[in-house]
């Protein structure tokens, strides 16, 4: 969900809804890795 070079563009209200719904629901989840960033664990570099 980050910007890039394509023509596929963020949607910021997509995005806050899922931080307040879907990954509050398995953030701390152990079996669960959900990269909000890209460059999250050095994805995405």
């Amino acid at each position: 969900m980050n910007e890039n070079s394509t023509s596929v563009k963020p949607d910021k209200q997509l995005i806050n809804e899922f931080a307040l719904g879907i990954y509050r629901d398995y953030r701390d989840n152990p079996r669960v890795d959900i990269l909000m960033e890209n460059t999250c664990f050095s994805a995405g570099k």
